[in-house]
């Protein structure tokens, strides 16, 4: 089961594993062609190679190889959460 970008994990799982998956159960997931990255003129991007050499979004790329909680907590705080234990929750899982 996979909801949101969570689906992604099943999605490559099923494909690259279809003998070991009989059914496969998404609510509201990503593409399947991946996330839905774009530069600042709304040409989506193809490559990881892009993403990591587009301004915008190589701070978060960065951020998560250096495993940088402020840097999450900040977007998830502005993006997700407006109760803060959920939020702590949330972060320690992710950042591991």
């Amino acid at each position: 089961m996979g909801w949101s970008n969570g689906g992604g994990v099943p999605m490559q799982f099923a494909a690259d594993y279809p003998q070991r998956v009989q059914r496969l159960i998404l609510l509201a997931s990503i593409s399947t062609r991946g996330y839905a990255a774009v530069n600042a003129e709304g040409v989506r991007l193809q490559t990881k190679e892009q993403i990591e050499n587009d301004p915008r979004l190589a701070m978060t790329l960065q951020a998560n190889q250096r495993q940088n909680r402020d840097y999450f907590d900040q977007a998830m705080g502005f993006l997700m959460f407006s109760q803060s234990a959920a939020k702590d929750q949330t972060l320690k899982v992710c950042l591991v």
